[in-house]
């Protein structure tokens, strides 16, 4: 997937660590293989599209790049909490092709954002909230699925990163 556009840079945020933590998905989500939404609750595996490297790694560099380029600075993907008074978890919730309305196929996409900071000891949640794009088809095939579901990605982490700010002041 190719997620081009960046969020332009604004002020930067306080100095303060952010502990990225590895991208997870569920585990329906965490394959490689596409996976399309035909019915309420039916799904079909396409075992001859696929991703050559998991979606959570790819999106892993792509996320801190995002935090980086909205202003957040001293990003770590160190995985020792104890370093860090903020932390960041991110999960794929939805990956998939919808093909219930045969007509008007859509890509959707939605990541779940908990981004949590230390004070006193406790941990004080700042974010919990999942961001869900569904995008349309431009055609039903592989290059416009890849397409749109880099679009929709582009948007919940755009949405996401705007979310993180807003809360972080």
């Amino acid at each position: 997937m190719n997620l081009p556009h960046l969020p332009t840079r604004k002020s930067a945020i306080p100095k303060q660590d952010i502990l990225v933590q590895p991208i997870t998905a569920l585990a329906a989500f965490d394959q490689n293989y596409f996976l399309y939404r035909v019915g309420k609750n039916q799904y079909l595996i396409d075992y001859y599209n696929g991703f050559l490297i998991s979606v959570t790694r790819q999106l892993d560099s792509v996320l801190v790049s995002y935090l980086k380029h909205s202003g957040f600075r001293n990003i770590s993907v160190v995985q020792d909490s104890s370093v860090s008074l903020n932390e960041l978890r991110v999960q794929i919730t939805d990956l998939y092709a919808d093909y219930r309305d045969r007509a008007h196929p859509r890509a959707v996409t939605a990541l779940h954002f908990i981004f949590t900071t230390k004070k006193d000891g406790k941990t004080i949640v700042l974010l919990d909230r999942t961001f869900h794009s569904a995008i349309p088809l431009k055609a039903k095939n592989t290059d416009s699925l890849l397409a749109a579901w880099s679009h929709g990605l582009q948007i919940d982490l755009t949405a996401a990163v705007w979310a993180m700010r807003h809360r972080f002041h």
